[in-house]
């Protein structure tokens, strides 16, 4: 990465730094239902953003998540595996708040960066967790079309973060 990249952004210097992010990442998760975003670019570097609802970050500054169904996501990661994944506070009143005061109360997002390895067959502990998330979803007819049967995840490692700001 160049150097001007490095001007806005945090590298992730120690673990302490990284238990601090992973925090504030999955509270603003949680604040958004558990989606997050990812944004990559293909060879051209054409963007996409795709909405993700499983990622599970690690202890190791490393994270999985289950891609199963996004095809431009995946097509992109096979020819560009950086990434940046965004998280936003979209609890009650937090954005109408800091507009009003002109400063957030609390972490409003962060963007953690990374690099995303080729997708493997999820660990039994993996896809445990995952239909523990999906659970509340099996009354619903999509539940077996869409979530039960998901097998496969790629592994994140991140070495980047940024807090967004207001202005």
């Amino acid at each position: 990465m160049n150097s001007k990249f490095y001007k806005k952004v945090q590298i992730m210097k120690s673990i302490q730094d990284w238990d601090k992010v992973r925090q504030e990442f999955t509270d603003c998760q949680k604040s958004n239902r558990g989606v997050v975003f990812f944004a990559t670019a293909d060879e051209a570097g054409t963007p996409n953003i795709t909405p993700i609802g499983s990622l599970f970050l690690g202890e190791d500054c490393s994270g999985v998540f289950c891609n199963h169904f996004p095809v431009t996501l995946n097509r992109n990661i096979e020819e560009n595996n950086r990434v940046c994944v965004i998280a936003l506070n979209n609890s009650n009143g937090t954005w109408l708040k800091a507009l009003f005061k002109g400063r957030f109360s609390k972490c409003p997002g962060i963007k953690l960066y990374g690099r995303i390895s080729p997708k493997r067959e999820l660990t039994p502990k993996e896809q445990s967790r995952w239909q523990q998330v999906i659970r509340p979803m099996r009354f619903f007819k999509g539940y077996d079309l869409i979530w039960k049967d998901i097998r496969q995840g790629s592994d994140i490692v991140f070495d980047a973060f940024e807090y967004l700001k207001l202005g």
